[in-house]
């Protein structure tokens, strides 16, 4: 996404507003990946732990507790993210609205 966006000459113009949410969006996936590629263990059904994938494989069970928080935090982020594009996506759609529901001011035909 970010490179259509910053090299596409249709997208280079494109307001704040989309860097704000592909980076949000990229911060979301990175911490999405952690928690679906990492080791997952439970102590006594109420706490969780996930050990997360690496590249190098030689920190062996290096977990770290995942707080319900954590999960919370990640869960209003996204939902924050949801609710920015939508509202942007209605504004849009409003203004789209009301400008096709402007009629043209009637053109005097020059007979008087």
């Amino acid at each position: 996404m970010r490179a259509m966006l910053e090299k596409s000459p249709k997208h280079k113009d494109k307001t704040l507003f989309f860097d704000e949410i592909i980076e949000e969006f990229s911060k979301l996936n990175k911490q999405r990946n952690k928690y679906v590629h990492g080791l997952w263990w439970t102590l006594e059904g109420t706490r969780s732990f996930v050990e997360e994938e690496t590249d190098t494989y030689d920190s062996y069970l290096q977990r770290r507790e995942v707080t319900l928080q954590e999960i919370t935090e990640i869960a209003v982020r996204l939902t924050a993210l949801v609710d920015k594009l939508n509202e942007r996506r209605r504004v849009r759609g409003l203004a789209r609205a009301l400008a096709s529901q402007k009629t043209p001011a009637p053109q005097e035909s020059g007979k008087g």
